[in-house]
């Protein structure tokens, strides 16, 4: 493939990557939408900068470009040939052509239909939602809507000037719908691109998860401080010989729990040969060893460690 920004859909097929049906997938999942090659003279503007605000009308405006569908349109594509579009997300601003008021187009139109109207606004120079087409449709005027609601009340009308504003309606400013069809649908590779590595991310943290679920809790640390850190808690002034003690005698008491070495991580004292039999790192569960002389260098670290902390 061409390197460029959007493909259309054709262009995948099961042996490109991503192939035709990751793509289809992906936007049923929801982790993509899809873009449209679309030429519209009387687009326009919904007003809002980040999100569109709608029942709103900023500036008419021409557009041949690509555009954004929502998501759920985007899926409603995977089911259908074609389908009715209400609005869409104007992905290149730069190929806008002829801005301007609503008025220009639809002079004698009255704007009922839109809560907020804009015409001064000015179009938004980064991607921004837009109706893909605005026209007008004939409406009662008012004249006519005053005398049937005093027809409902009284039971007559003037019938002469009821045939004449019947017969005369009023124009009305309308958002329209147009058809998007499957030949027109195309995908962003800068989305295909943030899609791929979001499934790197999450497959990353899976893969994370599932490794400290099968690595005993203990050798996330060095597991000799925390028991040190434990037994300093019960007994401040404890000194190393006293703390090498009490460790031997409640590892060789084969109890279901430990006060001071909870996690287990220590699989034997030996006092005969002065050495500690301990699982220490991440990196290997392997039994490592610590003698008598760097425990106690260890513990007078711990305590240097504890009385800076507490002073």
């Amino acid at each position: 493939m061409q390197k460029r920004r959007f493909y259309r859909i054709d262009e995948f097929t099961d042996t490109t990557s991503p192939t035709k049906g990751d793509l289809l997938n992906a936007v049923d999942e929801g982790k993509l939408t899809y873009c449209a090659l679309i030429d519209e003279k009387t687009m326009g503007a919904l007003l809002g900068d980040n999100k569109p605000i709608r029942s709103t009308l900023g500036q008419l405006f021409g557009y041949k470009g690509l555009v954004g569908l929502t998501l759920r349109d985007s899926q409603a594509l995977n089911l259908s040939e074609s389908l009715s579009v209400s609005s869409c997300l104007v992905l290149e601003p730069e190929k806008v052509v002829d801005p301007r008021r609503f008025d220009n187009d639809f002079p004698k139109a009255r704007v009922r239909l839109f809560e907020k109207v804009r015409p001064h606004e000015p179009i938004s120079a980064k991607p921004f939602w837009a109706y893909p087409s605005i026209g007008e449709k004939g409406a009662w005027s008012d004249s006519y809507l005053e005398m049937a609601r005093e027809f409902n009340k009284n039971g007559s009308f003037d019938l002469e000037a009821a045939q004449k504003a019947f017969f005369s309606p009023d124009k009305e400013l309308e958002a329209k719908a147009i058809v998007i069809g499957q030949r027109q649908l195309m995908v962003d590779s800068k989305a295909i691109i943030n899609m791929q590595n979001e499934t790197k991310r999450l497959e990353t943290e899976s893969k994370t998860s599932k490794l400290k679920e099968n690595v005993l809790p203990s050798i996330n640390k060095y597991p000799l401080n925390e028991i040190v850190d434990r037994i300093f808690d019960a007994y401040p002034n404890a000194q190393s010989d006293q703390i090498w003690a009490l460790l031997s005698e409640e590892v060789s008491s084969d109890s279901d729990e430990r006060v001071f070495d909870v996690d287990f991580a220590i699989d034997e004292v030996d006092d005969d040969e002065r050495i500690i039999y301990h699982v220490r790192r991440v990196s290997s569960q392997d039994p490592e060893t610590t003698s008598y002389e760097p425990f106690k260098n260890l513990v007078s670290r711990r305590r240097k460690r504890r009385n800076t902390a507490s002073s």
